[in-house]
């Protein structure tokens, strides 16, 4: 899983110095494969479950003009364990599913179409406070509408903004329930016991005094 791509640059380089006139040299020395027999070269690694992302455009090592092009040597000996692949249509379905409801990623393909547009930075000081300004509403408007879904009052303009009330990691917590739907799906008894362990943590005395104090709340 990933936000696009994995490394797309698979060589190792090397400086040799030239001298104060010329400065350096960049001599590649190396070039990495995968057991595959591939290399990370221009490619790099293909995601089963992509992510959304600023970078969709390509960048880096791949695009310059003599890029070493991708290749490939014959593999190393091994026995694929092949536990993944047979899931990976249904996982990404799932994903595709929780990901178009979920707030905190339509707020990444926000931001994302945000910077897209944005095709250029103004120097006018005025229009640039105005930019900051709307800037801190939206991140407040966020941090309000999170509040909202736990039961707790907004916090009104110009408050101090609690340390623990900034974006949760949205990538790692969707990548944690993919995990948990590959348990479910490759090991239907492990799927339940996890259900189960979820169950038995929201039940718990603390879990249930937290839920009590968002209540008060």
């Amino acid at each position: 899983m990933s936000l696009d791509r994995f490394i797309k640059s698979g060589s190792l380089g090397t400086r040799v110095n030239q001298n104060d006139k010329f400065g350096q040299l960049k001599v590649t020395i190396a070039k990495f494969y995968r057991v595959t027999g591939g290399t990370t070269q221009n490619r790099g690694v293909i995601p089963d479950i992509r992510f959304p992302s600023v970078y969709e455009m390509d960048f880096g090592e791949s695009t310059e003009l003599h890029a070493l092009p991708w290749d490939e040597i014959s593999p190393a000996l091994f026995k694929p364990m092949d536990q993944v692949s047979p899931y990976i249509a249904k996982l990404r379905i799932k994903s595709q599913k929780r990901t178009a409801h979920d707030p905190e990623f339509q707020y990444l393909l926000e931001d994302i179409q945000h910077y897209k547009d944005s095709k250029s930075l103004t120097l006018n000081e005025r229009k640039r406070k105005a930019e900051r300004e709307r800037l801190e509403a939206k991140r407040l408007r966020r941090i309000n509408e999170r509040r909202q879904r736990k039961g707790l009052k907004p916090l009104p303009k110009g408050a101090k903004i609690p340390s623990d009330e900034e974006a949760p990691d949205a990538f790692l917590r969707e990548t944690e329930r993919i995990l948990a739907d590959y348990i479910s799906l490759s090991n239907p008894n492990g799927g339940t016991e996890l259900a189960k362990t979820e169950k038995g943590r929201q039940a718990t005395p603390e879990a249930k005094s937290q839920t009590a104090k968002v209540k008060e709340n």
